[in-house]
């Protein structure tokens, strides 16, 4: 949501937009859910004015939010924003992340006595304990949160340690046609339409970085085993390939906004980029699926909007 309102002030120059985006991101790192001393932001907050976190970290929300406020600060040229964007890194170099092979963790443990201590007795006890699974999806969104904060913060490790994540996550965890969900030593649980997806996403911004062609057969790859088994009928994409002897609701497609509007930006990316209108064709049948529903949804449809927004303006 927060994306939709900085691409409305870009696009139409909406000052009610952009302090929406402004007033949300402000509010948030001068409140609880924000750590002021170890850095990145807590899962979620318990109270309305951010205040009082919940503590766990997660991997997910630091990337979302990583991509957040680099995109204020490439929107606003306001320092704070970008000062929260290296925070945010020094966090995730520090405890979420594999530095000698790549790879972010999943997430750190919540610890409430822990993080009511002063620093220095903090240090003076176990952190809190971190899950070090790699997950397809979220490494693949950070990854091209590090991509975008190697350009806009014209810093090369963020880039480095980016594209060395996805090759390794390539060399993990794609098996057969597919990605797998995760890795923890093993490549587990086939398959998930939001690894292909965002791991797709995330080899295109490395092409848009790197100019090497081989991120986009990658990418291409993903693309293909999406179109033939995860298609639906109807336009759009199952969440997971179906086993129809699964128990219950398990042997049922679902086909989810959130998972296919990024399926459709990234399936839209790869039209413009190599010309082919399968591609095209695909999210506009895709994004036609929900186009009765979204408005029901509130800020949950703004990925549904952003989607929309790219397949119909040129990048």
């Amino acid at each position: 949501a927060v994306d939709l309102a900085l691409r409305d002030f870009q696009r139409h120059g909406s000052q009610a937009s952009l302090n929406v985006a402004t007033a949300t991101l402000d509010r948030m790192v001068a409140g609880g859910i924000y750590d002021r001393i170890e850095g990145g932001f807590f899962r979620y907050s318990t109270t309305r004015d951010w205040r009082i976190p919940h503590f766990e970290k997660m991997l997910e929300g630091n990337a979302g939010l990583l991509g957040n406020y680099l995109r204020a600060y490439q929107v606003t040229g306001e320092a704070r924003y970008a000062a929260a964007a290296r925070d945010i890194m020094r966090y995730v170099d520090s405890v979420l992340s594999d530095q000698d092979q790549g790879g972010f963790y999943g997430s750190q443990d919540a610890d409430e006595a822990y993080y009511a201590l002063p620093l220095s007795e903090r240090r003076s006890r176990p952190a809190p304990a971190v899950d070090t699974t790699l997950y397809t999806d979220w490494n693949a969104m950070m990854a091209s949160a590090y991509l975008l904060a190697s350009a806009l913060l014209n810093d090369e490790r963020p880039r480095r340690f980016a594209l060395r994540t996805l090759d390794r996550l390539w060399k993990v965890a794609f098996v057969g046609d597919s990605m797998r969900h995760y890795y923890d030593g093993d490549a587990h649980l086939p398959i998930l339409l939001s690894d292909q997806v965002q791991m797709g996403i995330a080899l295109l911004d490395a092409h848009a970085h790197t100019g090497h062609s081989r991120y986009v057969e990658q990418a291409q790859r993903l693309a293909a085993f999406c179109l033939t088994a995860l298609a639906e009928p109807g336009g759009g994409f199952a969440d997971a390939l179906l086993q129809p002897d699964a128990p219950g609701s398990l042997s049922r497609p679902v086909v989810a906004l959130p998972a296919n509007s990024a399926a459709a930006r990234f399936l839209t990316r790869l039209a413009w980029l190599t010309g082919e209108d399968a591609y095209r064709v695909a999210a506009q049948r895709t994004l036609a699926r929900f186009a009765d529903v979204y408005d029901r949804l509130g800020y949950f449809a703004a990925p549904y909007a952003l989607a929309v927004d790219e397949l119909l303006q040129p990048p």
